[in-house]
């Protein structure tokens, strides 16, 4: 499962949700001395760039992630019931697995590729705590912008190629039938270079766009771009136990490809999108560093796909993101 590869909302909960993409606070997290979960993130992110050795009491050891990656991250959210990958014929009539608040009529969407896995353990927790109902429509490999250079491949075949171009119409469809108040987009394709970025943002938009309905204008959100790996960070870590920094990402806003760039990327994507940006980095990384380990939690359990135990412990910082608009 591995990736292969409106305005008007998103202007006015820039302001509401205090967010801002200033490149410092892209690359060094915050600066705040309050104990915000912010704040005690950052602080773990630098003690945790000190450390050397693997913690004994990693949760999820890497003996288990090893064994079976998908039981320890967030793929296992995933059921056969909403799961377009597995079951392609999925992708024309979209059905969202359930989360949070089950007895709610406040309905929280997330969707795309299988990015929006990473957060579905937090937002499982934050629907039960904000008592909103949670819907979930992830299609691993899926690029979610409508464009044609963003077809899937690799271990996609024909009959899955051509589920995840219906997906971008038949979903927006789905996520306006079911009523979602608040929708959280996701997405795994770095940049591109900037025109190619250009006309993916473009096709992103054009999927948003076809939520939207008579009366029906659902408030915007994406995830910031999270960090991808070129490693198998769980292999990593088996061999440099005893030197984990090994393991670690460093970045620059400069670079020419990469994570510092996409991360920048997100910032036009406001514009270009009609989106409101949760910057990401800034739970990841410090400085420019972004480790793999954060106190005793594995981060990854491969480049990019988060273990469920390190999600959780995002929860607290998701939701005080989120709470502005968990009205």
């Amino acid at each position: 499962m591995r990736e292969q590869s409106v305005v008007r909302n998103g202007l006015r909960l820039v302001a509401l949700m205090g967010i801002t993409l200033s490149f410092a606070a892209l690359i060094s997290g915050p600066a705040s001395a309050s104990q915000s979960p912010d704040a005690v993130i950052a602080q773990e992110l630098r003690d945790q760039l000190k450390v050397k050795n693997l913690p004994k009491d990693l949760e999820p050891g890497l003996y288990v992630t090893n064994q079976n990656i998908y039981a320890v991250g967030g793929a296992a959210y995933a059921t056969s019931a909403c799961s377009p990958y597995s079951t392609p014929s999925q992708a024309y009539a979209p059905k969202p697995c359930w989360f949070g608040d089950l007895t709610s009529t406040k309905i929280l969407a997330i969707w795309g590729d299988s990015m929006a896995l990473n957060w579905i353990p937090a937002l499982d927790v934050i629907g039960k705590h904000q008592h909103w109902k949670v819907a979930m429509y992830s299609f691993s490999g899926c690029v979610p912008a409508d464009v044609s250079s963003g077809a899937p491949g690799g271990a996609f075949n024909a009959t899955q190629i051509a589920a995840c171009g219906a997906w971008h119409t038949t979903l927006p469809k789905a996520i306006r039938g079911i009523g979602a108040k608040v929708v959280i987009g996701t997405n795994a394709t770095p940049t591109l270079g900037f025109s190619a970025d250009t006309a993916f943002m473009q096709g992103l938009r054009r999927v948003w766009d076809r939520m939207d309905g008579p009366g029906y204008h659902p408030t915007r959100l994406m995830m910031g771009f999270t960090p991808h790996l070129k490693w198998n960070v769980p292999a990593c870590l088996s061999t440099h136990r005893t030197a984990i920094d090994f393991c670690t990402m460093h970045y620059s806003l400069h670079d020419g490809y990469g994570y510092g760039p996409t991360v920048l990327r997100d910032n036009r994507m406001q514009q270009i999108v009609g989106v409101t940006i949760i910057p990401t980095a800034r739970w990841f990384c410090y400085e420019g560093a972004c480790p793999v380990v954060l106190t005793n939690k594995l981060v990854f359990v491969d480049g990019d796909h988060t273990t469920i135990k390190f999600s959780l412990h995002l929860a607290p910082a998701l939701e005080a993101a989120l709470k502005p608009v968990l009205k």
